[in-house]
């Protein structure tokens, strides 16, 4: 439930910092490397602060996999650059089963302790 006013959440985030590549659509430039440093149900925050404006889509793979999880840039802020899961996106389902980090980050996102 959420902690305060502010928060409109259902499910908190959950702190990490997992190193990772964002690869924006019609963005120039290399890939930005960063970490993911929290994740919710259906998004992440990573660490860059990247100058792109919002519905901006494009991949997210974690090191250490070969799975691309589809994003969309729905924010920015001093922390970094906010982005979701793409509604049709598997990825997330691929990426836990093939990373025991994910899958132990994003458990007790899905199953919170009472």
């Amino acid at each position: 439930m959420p902690q305060d006013n502010d928060e409109r959440r259902i499910f908190q985030r959950k702190s990490m910092d997992v190193p990772g590549t964002l690869m924006l659509s019609g963005v120039n430039g290399p890939p930005m490397s960063g970490s993911i440093v929290n994740v919710s149900i259906g998004g992440f925050l990573f660490n860059q602060a990247m100058d792109v404006p919002q519905g901006v889509r494009g991949t997210l793979r974690l090191d250490g996999t070969d799975i691309d999880v589809l994003i969309e840039v729905v924010g920015r802020s001093e922390q970094g650059t906010h982005l979701r899961v793409t509604e049709d996106d598997q990825s997330l389902t691929q990426l836990a089963a093939e990373s025991d980090i994910v899958a132990s980050l994003l458990l007790p996102i899905i199953y919170p302790e009472e």
